[in-house]
């Protein structure tokens, strides 16, 4: 699956990928590996803020963390890891405005 059709088949939903505490963030970041990224059922990851750090362990050659938005491509996993969860979505775009937009829930 494409990026822009998991969009459109997800976009206005919620997903529980693993029926835990309900829809979260790191549910929908599951979900896009699985279903556009094509690694397979996703199992625990971790709270968002360990993402950074768990997906490199976790899928050797998959995964590459930057700091910043220097670089950054629709499609990219960003990852918050302020506050006691973090947080993580998908990179869409940067209009002129400056400000990120971003697919996520919760």
């Amino acid at each position: 699956m494409t990026f822009d059709q998991f969009i459109t088949k997800h976009n206005g939903k919620f997903i529980d990928y693993d029926d835990a505490y309900g829809p979260q963030c790191v549910d929908l970041c599951k979900a896009y590996m699985d279903e556009v990224l094509e690694l397979g059922e996703i199992g625990a990851i971790g709270n968002a803020k360990e993402l950074t750090t768990n997906l490199p362990n976790l899928y050797p050659g998959k995964f590459t963390v930057h700091k910043g938005l220097a670089g950054i491509q629709k499609g990219d996993i960003i990852i918050s890891t302020s506050g006691k969860f973090g947080h993580v979505a998908i990179y869409l775009r940067t209009p002129s405005t400056g400000k990120v937009e971003v697919f996520n829930q919760n």
